[in-house]
């Protein structure tokens, strides 16, 4: 989550873009997909005036004041504003960035300060979520398809075998390897 590859490529270059990085986190790592935004909202104007005085979390809160916006920003931007302490460039920026701009609650009350305790939390509170969301992309990528509901048995099982003997990643490839789907 700290990559350097990951955090520019989710930012407009000068500096990181929230949403972006927070759709990215929910997909990939908790198998989320969040709601495309609704037609006809418009992003934040960064040179508007009011918005070059303002952080980009305070920013997003303003944004979430307008109804259209304020469901999907309430589960979206604390996994998004959590990377805040990184630049455009994925760079750790210790110096412009306020700690209150990456300590956020989350959709389900916890709150988080910063990408740290953001990945302790998944590894405390939603470590079956990633191991799912592993699962899933690792299998997509080596049967060369999209899972569908017929995979999820399949999935469960594999999910299950990774918990059980501990969450390696070799046994993680030899459990895809030799899985029904992957032989089939």
């Amino acid at each position: 989550m700290t990559q350097g590859s990951f955090l520019s490529g989710h930012s407009d270059g000068n500096q990181g873009h929230p949403i972006k990085r927070a759709v990215w986190l929910m997909e990939r790592i908790l198998g989320e997909a969040p709601p495309p935004p609704p037609p006809n909202v418009p992003d934040l104007d960064p040179k508007d005036p009011v918005n070059q005085q303002l952080s980009i979390a305070q920013q997003l809160a303003i944004h979430r004041d307008s109804v259209s916006c304020r469901n999907c920003h309430k589960k979206l931007d604390p996994y998004g504003l959590v990377f805040e302490e990184y630049n455009g460039a994925g760079l750790l920026n210790q110096t412009t960035t306020p700690a209150q701009d990456t300590k956020v609650t989350l959709p389900t009350g916890v709150i988080v300060n910063g990408v740290a305790e953001m990945k302790d939390y998944i590894v405390q509170s939603r470590s079956r979520e990633f191991r799912t969301s592993l699962v899933k992309h690792l299998l997509t990528y080596a049967l060369g398809r999209d899972m569908s509901f017929a995979d999820e048995k399949d999935i469960k099982s594999i999910v299950e075998t990774l918990s059980a003997k501990g969450d390696r990643f070799h046994t993680l490839v030899e459990t895809l390897v030799t899985s029904p789907l992957f032989l089939r």
